[in-house]
């Protein structure tokens, strides 16, 4: 007889209810998330994993008495667990080579909720830990219910052994079982909390009360979709984190908050920014990587204190003209668009990152760059080296690998303070690499040459 699977079945009505009255935009768009949970036959799929349990005692080969089963959830690719089988019951004891691992993969189990729905492990945000839980207390039962069976019996095992739930990461432990035939596997729901409510002097946002005063503010990754208009009152405030927040807009009061010296609007929805985005005076930091920027307003030219300006992976092909009056802008990472042209840039960058663009060439001004010391133009569609780059007298390092670039100029030998070059991959042959490697020495590097990955296919 099976045991008792109360627990999980509680824990999953509790999962759907939650997922239903979400208010993370993401999973409202994808309503057909919860609709497949209803129809989900999980007590057919939790035999299917004990079948995959017992598989793995008839296939591993044991030859100690087991003493711990350890379960560690992968949440890289949220599709499985690692198994971890070690001798003693006293998970502190254990050395490298005293324990087994084995993985579960889930993904015949998972895939089908998810199917059609792109990055959904990540959109899910906070919620992800819901299902997570989930799967792993299906793995925990499979075992449970599996040491019942004579696939178990026959292996050796302690007197008493204990069934773990393992955060691999960290080597944190948290006992479940600790019982010769535990029963029963306890599974953490997060707990909602009630409302919090504004009070004199505080204000309510994103589930937090906040003073008037406060100098820092953050969604904690919401994912509400918006901003509400009232996050204008926050007159104080010098950061602001919107980050993963699924934003597809914003409020014209963000740009009326006379303090904010960073904001962050990384890994949202944003198509465009707003043109007043010049009224930030004060503005030193600025990300909005991981949009879905095609263009940047001109107003942007005007903020006149900025230093780091993230907008990598968007999808821009042009930035604004006009950037170079930008003279306190150190930092800038345009890795990821699809940038064709780059007009003049702020003369006082040290930072430059242009990984990843289509770029055929620099501009003339490029040259005028004399306090660059980072400066990255690897996977591009450069034919030869710029020219440009030889007066950068301040470089300090530079990335060209995954141009079609023949060879590497004599220049690069004559700038005074170029300490790393990396080409990798390229297209130079084996010798070409030994001509290049005893003209460069340690500065220089074009990868392994008996590694694949280090050269680029001729196109």
């Amino acid at each position: 007889m099976k045991h008792e699977t109360r627990e999980l079945d509680n824990y999953f009505q509790n999962m759907i209810s939650a997922l239903a009255e979400s208010s993370n935009m993401w999973i409202i768009e994808h309503p057909e998330i919860v609709e497949r949970l209803n129809i989900w036959d999980w007590q057919s799929d939790l035999k299917k994993t004990e079948r995959k349990v017992l598989d793995l005692y008839i296939q591993s080969n044991f030859n100690f008495n087991i003493g711990t089963i350890a379960i560690s959830w992968d949440s890289y690719y949220n599709l499985g667990a690692t198994i971890y089988f070690a001798p003693t019951n006293e998970y502190q004891e254990w050395k490298s080579e005293d324990w087994l691992d084995f993985d579960i993969d889930l993904s015949d189990i998972i895939n089908p909720i998810f199917l059609g729905i792109e990055d959904w492990s990540t959109e899910l945000g906070d919620e992800l830990e819901l299902f997570s839980n989930l799967f792993s207390g299906i793995i925990a039962y499979a075992f449970i219910n599996s040491f019942e069976s004579s696939a178990f019996k026959k292996l050796n095992k302690t007197e008493q052994y204990i069934l773990l739930s393992a955060t691999c990461e960290d080597s944190e432990f948290s006992l479940i079982h600790n019982a010769e035939e535990p029963e029963s596997y306890d599974l953490y729901f997060p707990i909602n909390t009630p409302p919090v409510t504004a009070s004199d002097g505080h204000g309510v946002l994103f589930g937090q009360a906040y003073s008037y005063d406060t100098k820092h503010i953050s969604s904690n990754q919401t994912r509400l979709g918006f901003v509400p208009d009232s996050i204008g009152s926050f007159q104080q405030v010098e950061e602001l984190d919107l980050s993963h927040g699924y934003l597809k807009n914003l409020p014209i009061t963000i740009f009326l908050l006379p303090k904010l010296m960073t904001l962050n609007l990384k890994a949202n929805k944003l198509k465009t920014i707003n043109v007043w985005l010049d009224k930030l005076l004060n503005l030193t930091n600025l990300d909005i990587s991981n949009n879905l920027l095609t263009e940047l307003p001109n107003t942007l030219c005007s903020l006149s204190k900025l230093k780091q300006l993230h907008l990598e992976y968007n999808k821009l092909i042009t930035i604004p003209k006009g950037m170079e009056v930008m003279k306190t802008l150190e930092f800038l990472n345009l890795n990821s668009n699809t940038i064709v042209e780059l007009p003049k840039l702020p003369e006082n960058l040290t930072w430059l990152n242009l990984y990843n663009n289509q770029l055929k060439s620099l501009p003339e001004s490029f040259k005028n760059l004399k306090n660059l010391e980072t400066l990255v133009l690897s996977k591009n569609a450069f034919s030869s080296v710029p020219k440009e780059i030889f007066k950068l007298t301040s470089l300090k390092s530079i990335e060209l690998g995954d141009n079609i670039i023949e060879d590497l100029p004599d220049e690069l030998l004559s700038m005074p303070n170029l300490k790393q070059i990396r080409v990798f991959p390229n297209i130079f042959s084996i010798e070409k690499r030994k001509i290049l490697r005893e003209k460069y020495g340690e500065r220089l590097f074009v990868g392994y040459d008996t590694s694949e990955s280090s050269f680029m296919k001729r196109v």
